[in-house]
């Protein structure tokens, strides 16, 4: 059994991220408007289409939300191999 463990807030590729984070977070945040024609819910397949043929009419503003997780969560993945390639556990 193999255990593969990384740590997304602590990533340092061309800077510090979790402060790129933080900087993009309070961008979003300062951009909100206190009206919106649509609130659309949940970023998946769906939602980011419906999102996206909303946004096609410039006179309408659309908002996409997402509840996701945090940005500084530690992602653990285990992984079992077996004998029969088609098993995944």
């Amino acid at each position: 059994m193999k255990e593969l463990a990384m740590n997304a807030g602590k990533t340092n590729r061309g800077g510090d991220f979790t402060e790129r984070v933080r900087l993009n977070q309070q961008k979003l945040r300062d951009s909100l408007k206190s009206h919106y024609d649509f609130i659309v819910c949940g970023s998946g397949s769906p939602g980011s289409v419906v999102a996206g043929r909303l946004a096609e009419n410039p006179e309408v503003n659309v908002l996409l939300l997402e509840a996701g997780g945090t940005d500084e969560i530690e992602l653990k993945w285990t992984v079992s191999l077996k004998n029969t390639p088609h098993e995944l556990v």
